[in-house]
């Protein structure tokens, strides 16, 4: 289940995200309902997709999965699914009712509730499975090596695209969104380090790839999509991306590359990463660096992409 932003962390990953075996989807009777938000929101039933709901209901469905067995008040429900100027309380009493009718209709009743309580709407759900809670598990296993290498591939997969990327903004900024994201970057860091680190950067590269695409702003996860291609033997495709990327920052967000990314633009020229700048050159003056937004790394246009 979802705890938002009050999550604990354990080894650096949100622990509130999968609070109870139950939710990660152990099957029941070969009945399984599979609820994927990390890409675009999407329903699966024993094996089968399902047509989602159009409309208002679909976005409420995406914010009660967001804060599963958790109260979400009418007015938050509203922000995020509507927006300004919001809507009245009829509005969302009947995009609630035309989602149960829904709900019903896919014979999903059984397996998912959505109870009012007079001023907040709490979805439950049983024999269910959540993308993002399965993710959150393979990141927390204590392994190392080779084991962990798997676990970070198989939680890297599970990202389609950005969390919930078809969502209205008050579901893209959501915290749980947001924080899904982070963990992403987080674990395509850790996995290109580790990569580099076993020399299997080549099965992991597409990986990268997808990430360095959505993310065009995560300067680490830039930094392992070149350190992997560099690896692979793709030192122009890297530099090319290396050089693309400085040129975003620059232009976009007035800010030159971080550490991390010089360290792997370096090692293009075989130089060591945290090596000096030659004799004789003198370093131009450090720009201010300013914090990256969610908006901006989620909504600025992407340095690379690959067909």
């Amino acid at each position: 289940m979802f705890r938002g932003e009050s999550a604990r962390r354990q080894n650096g990953y949100p622990s509130a995200l999968c609070t109870r075996a139950s939710d990660t989807g152990a099957a029941v009777d070969g009945h399984r309902l599979e609820l994927k938000i990390l890409g675009p929101l999407e329903a699966i039933r024993s094996g089968e997709q399902l047509a989602l709901p159009r409309g208002k209901p679909r976005w409420i469905l995406a914010s009660l999965v967001l804060e599963l067995g958790r109260a979400v008040p009418d007015r938050r429900l509203v922000e995020q699914v509507w927006g300004p100027p919001g809507a009245s309380s009829a509005a969302l009493r009947s995009a609630t009712s035309r989602l149960r009718g829904w709900l019903a209709e896919a014979g999903l009743g059984e397996d998912v509730s959505i109870e009012y309580t007079g001023t907040a709407y709490v979805m439950y759900a049983r024999r269910t499975v959540l993308d993002a809670a399965r993710a959150t598990l393979l990141l927390r296993e204590p392994q190392h090596g080779p084991r962990r290498f798997e676990d970070l591939v198989e939680a890297a997969q599970l990202w389609r695209e950005p969390a919930l990327a078809d969502a209205p903004p008050g579901l893209r900024h959501h915290p749980v969104t947001a924080e899904l994201d982070q963990m992403r970057s987080r674990c395509v860091v850790e996995l290109g380090e580790l990569a580099a680190r076993l020399g299997r950067s080549a099965p992991v590269l597409g990986l990268l790839r997808r990430a360095a695409r959505d993310a065009p702003y995560d300067e680490p996860v830039q930094a392992a999509f070149v350190t992997a291609a560099h690896q692979c033997g793709l030192r122009m495709e890297a530099a090319r991306h290396y050089d693309m990327v400085c040129r975003y920052l620059a232009s976009d967000l007035g800010v030159r590359p971080s550490p991390a990314l010089l360290g792997a633009g370096r090692a293009l020229h075989g130089e060591e990463p945290g090596g000096r700048e030659p004799a004789g050159r003198r370093p131009s003056p450090a720009r201010p660096r300013r914090p990256l937004t969610a908006q901006a790394t989620v909504r600025g246009p992407a340095p690379h992409r690959h067909s």
